[in-house]
């Protein structure tokens, strides 16, 4: 019954052990949060090592240094009512796309994504929040710049939070699919016609990952296929696209890359022949490289970040074994 009810596990770099006893359901997402994890899915309880279960909902808190679990605060006895699909960080703030239980007392004020100070102890909607569809993607940005403190976040120079998904409305005007809410309202950040499920940061660039063809913002549109990048408010392609879904991004600085990951057999680079219609139909050695399901784009020493011509090339990731037609879901970068 013990390993029937873990899901969430913990690798030192020799062994892996379970957190607790684990949870009851499905875990989705993970993120640190002011030296504890929070944990995020499908279930309604987690479990400590011995005693009762700890009633969290779809939202728990795992405390390392003491090894237990505990509910995240200010929801009621029964916790998060609703499944948690996407956690983001900034200093004391935790970012909770969810499907959130609009029946609960607890949560029917949240739509699409809350956000609960660690500080203060308290939950907050995000204004009228996301609507007709799921919340995949959460992006925190601090308006300066500059990156983040690990406790305070940005501090006084406020923050942007970029949010991907499903969605087709937020703060009660269209949204497709992507949306900024820069702490108090929600603004428009293009659209896409499918949905994002990731969002990173690097270089100074918002990139999407999904499931998508075009592009658009105020005053055009481009054709992006599966992945996109965000600056000056307009979208650009990222070379000639991904061949498949990409569910996860990761900006990586030491080495100036752009990590993909997702459901596909190929990425295509600008130049060669003559093209195909998309990328997951390009048959040219000339035009695409061989992946599976995941890949890196890496700037060249002195790129110009600012400008869309960077000079950055797609390379296959094809150290990782898992077997062909991988599709991968989560890509982390650890800093050891």
């Amino acid at each position: 019954a013990g390993l029937a009810r873990n899901r969430v596990l913990r690798y030192d770099g020799d062994a892996v052990e379970p957190l607790g006893a684990g949870a009851n359901g499905d875990v989705f997402a993970l993120v640190e949060i002011r030296g504890l994890l929070a944990v995020g899915g499908a279930f309604t309880e987690v479990y400590q090592r011995s005693g009762p279960a700890v009633k969290s909902g779809g939202l728990a808190l795992w405390d390392e240094e003491r090894g237990v679990w505990s509910a995240v605060p200010g929801l009621g006895e029964e916790g998060l009512t609703g499944i948690v699909i996407t956690l983001a960080a900034l200093g004391p703030l935790l970012f909770v796309g969810a499907r959130f239980d609009r029946f609960s007392v607890a949560t029917a004020r949240f739509a699409g994504v809350a956000v609960y100070d660690a500080a203060s102890r308290e939950w907050a909607p995000l204004g009228a929040g996301v609507t007709g569809g799921d919340t995949n993607a959460l992006l925190p940005v601090c308006k300066s710049g500059e990156p983040p403190s690990r406790h305070s976040g940005c501090g006084d120079a406020g923050y942007d939070l970029y949010v991907g998904g499903g969605f087709s409305a937020a703060g009660g005007a269209d949204a497709n699919s992507i949306a900024r809410w820069d702490g108090t309202a929600w603004w428009p950040a293009g659209t896409f016609d499918g949905p994002v499920h990731a969002l990173a940061l690097h270089g100074g660039w918002v990139y999407a990952g999904g499931v998508f063809a075009t592009a658009s913002f105020n005053g055009g549109s481009v054709v992006a296929e599966n992945l996109a990048r965000w600056r000056g408010g307009r979208w650009h392609s990222v070379s000639d696209g991904v061949g498949g879904p990409v569910y996860a991004l990761a900006g990586v600085r030491y080495d100036s890359c752009i990590y993909i990951a997702g459901a596909f057999d190929r990425v295509c680079n600008d130049g060669g022949g003559p093209k195909a219609v998309s990328c997951a139909t390009e048959n040219s050695p000339l035009n695409y490289r061989p992946t599976n399901s995941a890949a890196r784009r890496c700037f060249a020493p002195g790129a110009d970040f600012t400008g869309a011509d960077d000079g950055s090339v797609w390379e296959p990731i094809e150290t990782h074994d898992v077997g062909a037609d991988a599709k991968i879901r989560a890509i982390a970068q650890f800093v050891g």
